[in-house]
């Protein structure tokens, strides 16, 4: 909290000696919001990592925490391994509707005779 006083002050000192110091005051204040608000989102993080992990999360906070989890996964798989998945996925709904077919005897387009 004191490098924020510490750059206010910095920040006032120059816009007295340079004409366009507002908006560097502006912009350095800008700058230490946006790196405290990363910061909380690093720790908040970290807090529910270490929640999961201890199990001190409810269900739904637990549930919630499992999704999120998995999408900042998925979003960080490169262009092949999402083929890859896709192609795993498209495999497994294939075999799902194959199951029900094979169970009726039944084949899509063909009438009984």
């Amino acid at each position: 909290m004191i490098y924020v006083v510490v750059l206010s002050l910095i920040a006032l000192l120059i816009s007295s000696f340079v004409p366009t110091g507002a908006i560097l005051i502006w912009s350095i204040t800008f700058a230490v919001v946006i790196l405290n608000y990363r910061k909380t989102l690093h720790i908040n993080k970290n807090l529910q990592e270490i929640r999961s992990h201890l199990g001190l999360m409810g269900k739904e906070e637990a549930e919630d925490f499992q999704v999120e989890a998995e999408l900042n996964r998925v979003n960080q798989l490169t262009e092949q391994e999402m083929k890859e998945m896709n192609q795993e996925i498209e495999q497994q709904f294939e075999q799902e509707f194959e199951k029900p077919q094979e169970k009726k005897g039944d084949i899509p387009g063909e009438k009984d005779k």
